[in-house]
């Protein structure tokens, strides 16, 4: 599922989450197809599809702070369960790249740092930061 969900008037996003995406409003809106309702019905429809013939992992970065909390707002906003009897098991790849910075020192070495020197998680700056040989990730991975 990829599509723009029309904005509401009642619930405009947070003038510092509007400079951060660089989104014009009003572009966005003439561009979006749905309304939150329909969209969230939609999301909830194809994720219970998923669970119903699979053990289902949801998987993002810094999702566990962000995108969970916000899908399940958004779902309960528009009366939807968002809980899916409990089967839904959520990852974070934010942790992993956390906990090989702390038990590798060579995955370490290798992040970019931000400008206090320390090492930036920020998912731009680790994507940045992957090599591009798989032979030369695998020897920083542990086993």
């Amino acid at each position: 599922l990829r599509d723009k969900i029309k904005i509401s008037r009642l619930q405009l996003p947070s003038p510092e989450a509007i400079v951060a995406t660089k989104t014009d409003i009003f572009e966005h809106n003439k561009e979006a197809t749905d309304a939150e309702h329909i969209a969230m019905a939609k999301i909830q429809k194809h994720i219970q599809s998923i669970v119903e013939w699979t053990d289902t992992r949801l998987v993002g970065y810094n999702s566990n702070r962000f995108d969970v909390p916000f899908l399940r707002t958004s779902m309960i906003r528009n009366g939807l369960n968002p809980y899916f009897g409990g089967s839904i098991k959520y990852g974070d790849v934010l942790h992993v790249v956390r906990r090989l910075a702390c038990d590798n020192t060579e995955f370490c070495d290798k992040l970019i740092k931000n400008e206090k020197g320390k090492p930036s998680f920020r998912l731009e700056s680790v994507a940045k930061s992957f090599p591009k040989n798989s032979a030369e990730y695998k020897a920083l991975t542990p086993a």
